[in-house]
């Protein structure tokens, strides 16, 4: 999937160079990127009963969707077409691409800020626990996920026009000022069903904000490393983000698992004691909201690498029409 995944996102920052195109191809992607997980998952149990269910339907539902998509990946990279600056790219050496990164400090607060982008959702593997025990079972699990995958779809193309007014970091910001609203109101009224749907919609539809926008901002992060050491590493920066997100979702999970445990909670039990329920609030409701506040305060730092790229896009230009 990585190794998938990788190039794919990579590709909007070499086949074009204009900024608004890239945008567009980010939300572009961002948007479809979420429907298909909206529709996977919706009617995952249903394909999967025609397919006879159990783990044979299992089995051949995600075949199927494995195949689908590889097709599907395999025409995107045939059918598209690279454009650069320059009209060759020499093969970066391990050491100089990592020195490169390594000196842009957008990558390091890119890469951090994937980490936590990674880590709240995983915090969210407790949805189940929180609906079971502070909702009395009121609320079905399938139904509120599908909604939190719907809620980013519809953030995407919301945010569309807000992105273009305002700019990708400051859009993105205030998707997640959402998302934090939305953790606001489960503190207001924990217990409330209808709380709970309202403030899934909310933290799901910040979110969107951010899905959209996210492959331009790892391609500005591209533009500046080029800019500023001459090097040129898509694939190391798109793979610090990759590697931010993969131990964010372990971080998220680790931490889920501990608080359970630190709680005492009882896997089966018809009720949990105060110590187990408030540990489930505290991954439902606190971890995510600590870590979202954190994405915001990343994409602060990154106001500033979007107000220059207008003339690092310009310099850059320039100097490779001189070579």
């Amino acid at each position: 999937l990585t190794a998938m995944a990788l190039p794919i996102q990579a590709l909007g920052s070499v086949i074009t160079t204009n900024l608004e195109q890239r945008l567009k191809i980010s939300q572009i992607f961002g948007f479809f990127n979420t429907l298909a997980a909206v529709v996977i998952n919706l009617f995952a149990s249903k394909i999967m009963a025609v397919f006879g269910g159990g783990a044979s339907g299992y089995f051949y539902y995600f075949g199927t969707v494995g195949l689908i998509g590889g097709l599907m990946m395999v025409a995107c990279f045939k059918l598209t077409r690279e454009r650069t600056d320059k009209p060759k790219y020499d093969k970066v050496p391990l050491g100089l691409g990592l020195k490169s990164i390594f000196t842009n400090q957008y990558w390091w607060v890119l890469t951090f800020m994937q980490l936590m982008v990674a880590l709240v959702p995983s915090m969210w593997a407790v949805t189940a626990y929180y609906c079971i025990y502070w909702l009395n079972g009121a609320v079905d699990v399938g139904a509120l996920m599908s909604l939190m995958w719907g809620g980013i779809t519809i953030g995407v193309l919301a945010f569309i026009p807000v992105t273009r007014k305002i700019g990708k970091g400051k859009s993105a910001a205030l998707g997640f000022l959402f998302q934090i609203f939305g953790s606001i109101l489960l503190i207001i009224a924990p217990t409330s069903v209808a709380m709970a749907w309202i403030a899934a919609f909310f933290r799901a539809f910040g979110v969107g904000g951010y899905s959209g926008v996210i492959v331009a901002l790892r391609a500005d992060v591209v533009e500046y490393g080029d800019w500023k050491t001459g090097v040129r590493a898509e694939g190391m920066v798109f793979s610090g983000a990759s590697f931010g997100m993969k131990v964010g979702t372990g971080i998220g999970g680790a931490i889920v698992a501990a608080l359970l445990a630190w709680g005492g909670y009882v896997a089966g039990a018809a009720t949990q004691t105060e110590k187990a329920m408030s540990a489930i609030k505290f991954a439902f409701i606190y971890c995510p909201l600590i870590g979202t506040s954190l994405i915001v305060v990343c994409l602060v730092f990154l106001f500033s690498l979007e107000n220059k790229m207008p003339q690092i896009r310009e310099e850059l230009l320039e100097r490779n029409k001189e070579s």
